[in-house]
């Protein structure tokens, strides 16, 4: 309720002003939307292979990419469920994650390269011994109906520890 006030709230006017239209989502939403759609997924983590689906729609207007992951890891059911979009005040495209795993609410943050061609995001997480760490999400795209999407733990010292892989081609 707190959030449908807020927003209430930031679209509120005085009476007697003219009627103000609401914003419309911009090429940045356009680019998200690419996600939209069915995603066979392939998952690597740790040596081991898994298979997943990934379904992905638009919300809220245009403005979020909402998906829905469903698979199997060392022979158990993994779901999870993240949030995508941009934050036109930080100029940056943001994003949550959550799954059965049990990790916690991944949010992240990060920027897309001038040729759309790679994202790259920064989170706050652990490594695969479970240690605290800043975490480099990278998506690789190879057109619009496949792409690559990787992790890292980086340590302190700037050096990354890959931990997951998985390629995504689009039904």
């Amino acid at each position: 309720a707190a959030f449908i006030a807020a927003a209430a709230v930031r679209f509120a006017h005085d009476v007697g002003q003219p009627e103000q239209e609401m914003p419309k989502p911009g090429p940045e939403h356009a680019w998200i939307a690419k996600g939209a759609g069915t995603w066979e997924a392939t998952v690597e983590i740790g040596g081991q292979k898994s298979q997943g689906v990934e379904t992905g729609a638009m919300s809220c207007g245009g403005y979020w990419l909402t998906s829905d992951f469903k698979g199997e890891f060392m022979g158990m059911p993994f779901t999870g469920h993240g949030v995508f979009g941009y934050d036109a005040q930080k100029k940056k495209y943001v994003g949550t994650w959550c799954d059965s795993s049990g990790g916690g609410l991944v949010v992240y943050e990060g920027t897309l390269s001038a040729d759309q061609k790679v994202y790259i995001a920064y989170s706050n997480g652990t490594d695969m011994e479970g240690k605290p760490a800043k975490i480099k999400h990278v998506t690789t795209f190879l057109g619009d109906k496949e792409h690559i999407f990787t992790t890292a733990a980086v340590g302190a010292d700037g050096k990354e520890t890959p931990q997951m892989k998985i390629s995504y081609k689009k039904r």
